[in-house]
């Protein structure tokens, strides 16, 4: 199919038919790019990875994202008196604090109450390799939400057991620094104690248990940029910082193997404890910071967490059910499979039912690679493209900003990307 015909894209979530078109151009390589009517936006969450969704009218955005959500403003920005049809705006999925592998689910907002009151059956599915089977009766779900945490509650009750270590121990870590956070960015500028460690909770900082997650750049626990999940608000340069972790001393190894990714339990561990990252040989970064003396302790699959997604659209409403690995939980390229099982299809978990598989997950590190091996590729495949992108942010770290010009710039002309704009955007224009 060339750039110049027209192709119609079906996204499985049911929400919307995106139809997709090569454009004419504008800004400054108006006469070289096709795609100038068309603008890419890196937008933090709903987008499936490596997977690009087009947009041909503001209905069309409101549909998918719903009424009221900053990707509906942006799109009545985009098409602010806009009267052709051959502009797009373009979605492509950019966390730089990390996500994780989802299965988003078919439309279920046609199902009603009796329907799903009768779904019983089992329920099967692979995440990081490790397999849940579960069996779900539905019979007294008032709603999809209430059906979303009866299946939530049923594969953890099968939440698989990986290793089973002897004479193992946690003792808890701190480090003391001082630095600044932005858009899941974390410098930090100066250690005053301690050494900082994958997986370890970030104290003093508001968010939702923001997790140090990667290194980017700089001394190994020392000095440097860090990724953080899930991002926190932004903290000036020069704050105080402190991290708190558990380290796990693993005496022997009986069955299985331990990784990254997994939980660990018994022994007096804390509940819900995850194991991050391994430090060297028989010891781990665990995020909770605790002291558990040795022990005999097993190690598991993490957790799940299936949501329930409602969207008000502009014609239309939509319903799905959601599952990734429990928030608690690593942020790691994670890995998921369809469901499968008797109640699978009728709970749109499968791909013949209409649901999309986003795996595996992602932690953008470098934003200048990301855009070149992740979602050029992308958009190649489906023979769209653009002219000009920006992020969907209320505000960006300068850090991504600049790796995201730097990467403009490097292209001679072909992008520009808007600096500055997050939550807008400059209206298209013919």
């Amino acid at each position: 199919m060339g750039p110049n015909m027209r192709f119609t894209a079906v996204f499985s979530l049911g929400f919307a038919s995106l139809i997709c078109s090569a454009a004419l151009t504008e800004g400054a390589s108006a006469q070289s790019n096709p795609y100038a009517l068309d603008r890419l936006f890196l937008d933090p969450d709903q987008i499936p990875f490596n997977d690009v969704l087009s947009f041909n009218s503001e209905t069309a955005v409101e549909n998918y994202f719903g009424l009221g959500s900053r990707e509906a403003s942006l799109a009545s920005d985009f098409f602010a008196g806009y009267t052709g049809d051959s502009a797009n705006m373009l979605f492509a999925r950019f966390v730089p604090g990390g996500g994780r592998a989802r299965i988003y689910g078919g439309n279920l907002s046609g199902l009603s109450q009796a329907q799903l009151q009768a779904i019983n059956g089992t329920l099967s599915l692979t995440s990081e390799g490790y397999n849940f089977n579960a069996s779900v009766n539905l019979a007294s779900a008032t709603s999809l939400a209430s059906a979303a945490y009866q299946i939530q509650t049923a594969v953890n009750a099968v939440q698989p057991t990986v290793a089973t270590i002897t004479g193992s121990s946690i003792a808890p870590g701190s480090a003391s620094f001082k630095g600044s956070i932005e858009t899941g960015v974390m410098d930090v500028t100066s250690v005053s104690a301690g050494t900082i460690a994958i997986g370890g909770i970030l104290t003093g900082v508001s968010g939702f248990s923001p997790h140090v997650i990667a290194q980017v750049s700089g001394t190994p626990g020392g000095v440097g940029v860090y990724d953080v999940w899930q991002t926190p608000n932004a903290v000036a340069p020069g704050t105080a910082l402190s991290e708190s972790y558990g380290t796990l001393t693993v005496g022997k190894v009986t069955s299985g193997v331990v990784s990254a990714g997994q939980e660990v339990a018994g022994g007096g561990v804390l509940p819900n404890t995850a194991i991050y990252a391994n430090v060297s040989g028989s010891q781990w970064i665990v995020d909770l910071t605790q002291t558990a003396s040795p022990d005999t302790m097993v190690t598991r699959a993490a957790p799940l967490e299936v949501n329930d997604h409602p969207v008000t659209g502009a014609t239309g409403n939509a319903n799905s059910l959601w599952i990734e690995v429990n928030w608690d939980d690593p942020v790691l390229p994670s890995t998921m499979t369809y469901a499968s099982g008797s109640a699978a299809a009728a709970l749109g978990l499968t791909r013949s039912a209409g649901a999309t598989l986003s795996t595996p997950g992602e932690i953008v590190s470098h934003p200048y690679e990301w855009m070149n091996d992740t979602v050029i590729p992308a958009i190649e495949q489906e023979n769209a493209g653009f002219a000009t992108f920006q992020t969907v942010e209320s505000a960006t770290s300068s850090e991504i900003s600049n790796d995201l010009e730097a990467w403009a710039n490097a292209s001679g002309g072909e992008y520009s990307y808007l600096y500055g704009w997050g939550l807008s955007t400059p209206p298209i224009v013919d």
